[in-house]
């Protein structure tokens, strides 16, 4: 009996410290036309990854609705039995693509599903055929959140986006220590930052008539760096790093700025910018694992202000670029 129940007891054990196998769906979609003017289809398609990066156009998501990723598994299985089709890439030349990939996770299975415009065939790596879809197992297969997924007007939700201008900012408004280093030359910036005493440099040697001997110097605080080309002129820099005042004490637009600040201390200041990296994020399903971060254009020109926030919306890094 004392056996039995030792068994028992580990047998339990072994059964809860399981782990649970993987059951996951991701599903990129491309909403623009992917021409196959770059892809010779005759001897078959060596690389669809490389063939449908085209991300400028694409969106993704994500689903764990294990019923439909085993209807979609099977689909991957049995879709080789199904009604073939050769390719002829010169039929397809300008308008056929790859609107859908569903990269399938399943226990220890994982591999992608290539799927045509509106799912109506499926193509394999390397082949030289599509297999038609003519009973719509694909779509059928997918559950209402992925059908409203695939249903949007993405051309018109981009537009939107683009069309939301970021904010601007006058040059003179970002100071270091009330100084507004736009165009500011080295000899000068080493006299105001005498702290930053540890630099890098890097010279350029011309290899041909059309090229320019250069010297870059980058000085360093920490994690925080200033970069020179030539003598002339500040190029950028980015702050990673809080100081105390009386090494640099930073203002933008009259608001003193440190590192750990709340993204809502910003949110009046720059809520163009701020809504067009929301939907941006929105757009592209980028909002779980992607830092926050939003551009402010410097009036005339003169390059850009970028703010850069962690998941929990404290500010991580001020980088400023100047043309």
């Amino acid at each position: 009996m004392r056996y039995i129940l030792l068994f028992l007891i580990t047998s339990i054990s072994f059964g809860q410290s399981k782990p649970k196998d993987l059951t996951e769906l991701e599903l990129l979609h491309h909403y623009g036309v992917m021409p196959v003017s770059t892809c010779d289809y005759t001897n078959g398609i060596s690389d669809l990854e490389v063939f449908c990066c085209f991300t400028d156009m694409m969106i993704q998501t994500y689903s764990n609705n294990e019923i439909v990723i085993k209807k979609l598994y099977k689909i991957y299985l049995n879709a080789r039995k199904w009604k073939k089709k050769k390719i002829d890439y010169k039929s397809y030349f300008g308008n056929g693509y790859i609107e859908n990939r569903f990269i399938i996770t399943y226990n220890a299975f994982k591999d992608t599903i290539y799927t045509t415009k509106n799912n109506k065939s499926v193509i394999f790596k390397g082949g030289n055929f599509e297999y038609l879809d003519e009973k719509e197992e694909i779509n059928n297969a997918l559950d209402d959140k992925l059908k409203t997924f695939l249903s949007q007007n993405y051309f018109e939700k981009k537009e939107f986006v683009e069309n939301i201008k970021n904010d601007s900012l006058d040059v003179s408004l970002v100071l270091l220590n009330d100084k507004n280093l736009y165009k500011i030359k080295r000899s000068d910036f080493e006299n105001i930052f005498n702290e930053f005493t540890k630099y890098t440099t890097n010279t350029s040697i011309p290899i041909s008539p059309y090229d320019q001997f250069s010297i870059e110097k980058t000085y360093h605080y920490f994690n925080s760096i200033f970069y020179f080309r030539d003598e002339e002129k500040l190029d950028y820099f980015s702050i990673k790093n809080n100081f105390d005042e009386d090494i640099i004490d930073i203002t933008i637009n009259n608001i003193k700025c440190q590192i750990g600040d709340s993204l809502e201390k910003y949110k009046l200041l720059f809520k163009n910018s701020i809504l067009k990296e929301k939907e941006s994020k929105k757009l592209y399903n980028t909002i779980k694992y992607d830092n926050f971060e939003f551009f402010i254009q410097f009036k005339e020109n003169k390059g850009h202000l970028l703010l850069v926030f962690s998941k929990n919306e404290e500010l991580v890094e001020i980088n400023v670029s100047y043309n």
